[in-house]
């Protein structure tokens, strides 16, 4: 019995004196499953939390479409482990053509230049792009932008000039121009006498007048003459005094459902348009907002939260991924945000509530600006600048995912959305 007590006390004293394991090294990362390219990404950023010191953060080459692994080195006392995270990189922006002008006219047998429609063509990204001759264009060329004109000057009638635009990766844009041939103009011949034998010249009375034909500038582009808007016209805003970035939904009358979503930013002294695509509005097109209508509401605005189905793309704004948790409340706490796990949702009628789960596609991600911030019952709620889906919304902006994810990793609550017909742009 001795024994087996000095036996179990040895036992002990050895469990007793053997070390406490160390903590396991751990990183986990954010949901960011791309970027896009040419885009300012911070590798930092990836990171959900770590309990060790990360050694060095990898680069990431923005400049490069396609994966890249990224490895991160966590150390940890006298641990040192490491993780890997795979982020792809993608350019979904496209080439931007600007055209002087959308239409034009000339004479029968008149002459014109295609290129001097012009104003410019170049890649948001990449910047300006040259021309190549549509005869010289090669199917791995990239870079570069032509045109293709079906226009025959001596027989009236409305024809189009193609212009197309290829970027650094193959995203290609297609812009098109009408242009007009007149009818021929028919002269009255002046039959001569029978008796005459000869024709006699006219008398020029006066020495013909000679005039000065002075080389004018290329008229400058008016608002007016184009259905989208122009970076000159955003540097005559207001808002353009008080941010450096700009959404702007446009239309050109209050009832229509199209829209052109443009994204500009001031670089340096100038404005910058980083993003152009046609998206679709309020199926009773804009107007004033309210609860029970269908337009889009105009005015000036910032966003203020970003959130999606899917997970959280890089967006610069506080992103919450939605789940069946998730509503938008139209009674008890009309026009926000609620968690029925944090806020007490039990008194709300569920009929006047969205509950965002409900919408798959169109909010597969989607930013709330601040329309009716003063939860104002009635006046309107859940007005989003979300994804696609149909050819309007009941209210919202809505425009391509791709786009939709480019903007989140752009735009932060210091960017102002205007919302108005695009001749009144100025306005705010």
């Amino acid at each position: 019995m001795m024994k087996k007590g000095i036996l179990i006390l040895l036992v002990s004293l050895l469990v007793g004196c053997a070390p406490a394991k160390e903590e396991q090294v751990v990183l986990t990362f954010k949901d960011i499953d791309f970027v896009e390219y040419g885009s300012t990404f911070e590798t930092k950023d990836c990171i959900e939390k770590t309990n060790g010191e990360i050694e060095e953060y990898p680069r990431l080459d923005t400049t490069l479409v396609g994966k890249q692994k990224l490895s991160f080195v966590v150390v940890k006392g006298d641990q040192k482990e490491t993780f890997e995270k795979e982020i792809e990189v993608k350019d979904t922006q496209l080439p931007i053509i600007e055209l002087k002008k959308q239409k034009d006219e000339i004479e029968y047998n008149g002459q014109y230049d295609a290129l001097s429609y012009l104003q410019s063509v170049k890649d948001p990204v990449d910047g300006d792009l040259k021309y190549k001759k549509e005869s010289e264009v090669q199917s791995s060329d990239k870079m570069y932008y032509t045109y293709h004109s079906d226009v025959n000057v001596k027989k009236a009638g409305t024809y189009t000039i193609q212009y197309r635009a290829v970027d650094k990766n193959g995203n290609e844009t297609q812009v098109n121009l009408k242009l007009s041939v007149k009818a021929e103009e028919k002269k009255n011949e002046v039959k001569a006498s029978t008796s005459q034998k000869e024709k006699t010249p006219p008398v020029q009375k006066t020495e013909p007048i000679q005039e000065n034909v002075e080389s004018k500038p290329p008229k400058e582009p008016q608002q007016a003459d184009y259905s989208y808007v122009l970076t000159s016209t955003i540097a005559q805003t207001k808002s353009a005094q008080k941010t450096n970035k700009i959404v702007t939904v446009t239309s050109s009358s209050l009832s229509s459902r199209k829209a052109v979503v443009q994204y500009f930013v001031k670089s340096g002294n100038q404005w910058v348009e980083k993003m152009k695509v046609n998206g679709q509005l309020g199926k009773a097109g804009m107007g004033q907002g309210s609860e029970n209508s269908t337009r889009t509401p105009i005015g000036t605005y910032h966003f203020t939260h970003a959130y999606g189905l899917k997970n959280n793309p890089g967006s610069l704004m506080s992103y919450t991924k939605i789940n069946e948790h998730h509503y938008w409340c139209g009674q008890q706490y009309y026009n926000q945000f609620v968690d029925d796990t944090i806020m007490d949702h039990s008194q709300c009628s569920l009929s006047n509530d969205e509950h965002l789960m409900d919408y798959p596609g169109s909010y597969n991600y989607f930013a709330s600006f601040n329309y009716n911030s003063s939860n104002v019952p009635g006046v309107g709620s859940a007005y989003f600048l979300h994804c696609s889906k149909g050819s309007y919304t009941m209210g919202c902006v809505a425009i391509p995912e791709a786009k939709m994810v480019y903007l989140l990793q752009n735009i932060d609550t210091s960017t102002i959305m205007i919302i108005d017909q695009v001749q009144k742009v100025t306005n705010h």
